[in-house]
């Protein structure tokens, strides 16, 4: 059984209260308070679903109630009813004034209340809901925008990389990249001849951190203890001394981000061991080539995917707009509301889906470049 939605009436009158709780119990969880600073004090330990208010109290009248509710932004979306005897225009246009979201006089029609307590309520659970989905859909869109920034700087390493002619030069080149990322690493690489380096990023030689990379290196690709990541390829071991916490929203991103880099390192690495540097920087290329092309589709699926997923559910959100906003009898400012809020989303997703698709044209004319190219292009 679902649970009751919760009304708090304020009003000084014990009998107002017994009137109105024999037409809202049956419906509704419903709890009373007698004077505007103890409905304040209410809201402070839990928030009902509606509060219907009277106009006329001591010390604190209905409307300085309402202000004050409706000053708190957590209360805003709250919805406040004013349930008085004093009907006349004046007072009506400074209940809305002072934000609330109706007005009824008394003595009231019980259909015409409930009616209007049931609207008011599926107002806010639906711009509740409108709200949660233009979240996720922002979300959605954040990592895309993050995922391609990625893609675009291991690109980037990748043909920055070509340029380097010697391995502290490459090991610079990794170091600031990673900067980029706000990571701190160390770097060992194996040479063919056996020989080990290890290199910091600033320069000063730590024993342990030596120690570590020696111990762990043979070990498993992925090796996490906290902050600390150690990464392991054939010639490449990597220790990442800074790495956010594994339930951050970056944490995958930045991840799936070195990880890559470093295949590219090792990649790049393996043109400095060849007898032949004509022969190896050819199949050197050809490998960097398809790895980029491997990054490039994987961009292009997952946007792809973003971009979809975001569009249906906005088509959700447009249907059940569509479906449930003329059954709600709403005034005519409340629907220019909702659709005003629902119109900003969409023109959001509509620019956010452009970048995308800009993005992802400027990553096709680097497929068709490196297409063009052939590994025997590629001069030392």
């Amino acid at each position: 059984m679902s649970k009751k939605m919760e009304i708090l009436a304020v009003d000084d009158s014990k009998m107002n209260h017994k009137v109105i709780a024999r037409t809202l119990s049956d419906h509704y969880e419903l709890s009373s308070v007698f004077s505007g600073q103890a409905c304040l004090d209410r809201l402070s330990e839990s928030c009902p679903d509606l509060i219907l208010l009277d106009v006329t109290m001591p010390d604190m009248d209905g409307f300085e109630t309402c202000e004050k509710i409706k000053s708190q932004p957590e209360y805003r979306d709250l919805p406040v009813l004013f349930l008085s005897g004093r009907c006349s225009i004046e007072e009506k246009v400074k209940g809305y004034e002072v934000g609330a979201d109706d007005y009824i006089t008394k003595p009231f029609v019980e259909e015409e209340l409930l009616a209007k307590i049931k609207k008011n309520i599926t107002f806010k659970l639906n711009n509740k809901s409108l709200s949660e989905q233009m979240k996720h859909v922002a979300k959605v869109t954040q990592n895309a925008v993050a995922m391609a920034s990625s893609i675009d700087a291991c690109m980037r390493f990748l043909g920055s990389s070509l340029q380097v002619k010697d391995i502290q030069g490459l090991a610079d080149l990794f170091f600031e990249y990673c900067r980029n990322l706000g990571l701190s690493t160390t770097l060992r690489i194996r040479l063919e001849d056996k020989e080990v380096h290890t290199y910091f990023e600033d320069g000063i030689e730590r024993e342990l951190e030596v120690a570590l990379l020696s111990k762990l290196e043979t070990q498993t690709r992925f090796i996490a203890a906290g902050r600390r990541v150690i990464i392991n390829f054939q010639d490449v071991t990597v220790l990442i001394k800074n790495m956010p916490n594994e339930k951050s929203k970056d944490y995958e991103m930045i991840r799936n981000f070195v990880l890559t880099l470093v295949e590219a390192l090792e990649l790049r690495l393996k043109e400095f061991y060849a007898e032949d540097s004509e022969k190896k920087q050819k199949g050197l290329f050809n490998k960097l080539k398809k790895c980029t092309h491997s990054i490039l589709e994987q961009s292009g699926k997952t946007n792809h995917q973003l971009i979809s997923e975001s569009g249906l559910i906005v088509e959700d959100i447009v249907q059940q707009m569509e479906a449930v906003v003329p059954k709600l009898n709403l005034d005519e400012y409340q629907e220019k509301e909702i659709f005003r809020i629902l119109g900003i989303g969409l023109d959001r997703i509509e620019k956010l889906h452009s970048s995308y698709l800009s993005q992802e044209e400027k990553l096709a004319q680097v497929v068709l470049k490196l297409n063009a190219l052939d590994g025997d292009d590629v001069q030392d």
